[in-house]
């Protein structure tokens, strides 16, 4: 693995973070804590 394998990864990653793509957006404190909330919920149904 080089250089060249590394930058076909990082290339298409860094245009869609520069595009402002939403993958790359940070979850509100609210959706992290519902996630969190709801990993609990289903913890306590196993």
């Amino acid at each position: 693995v080089g250089l060249g394998a590394m930058a076909l990864g990082l290339i298409p990653m860094i245009y869609y973070w520069a595009k402002g793509n939403p993958y790359f957006t940070l979850p509100s404190p609210e959706d992290r804590h519902a996630v969190v909330e709801e990993l609990e919920e289903v913890e306590q149904n196993l």
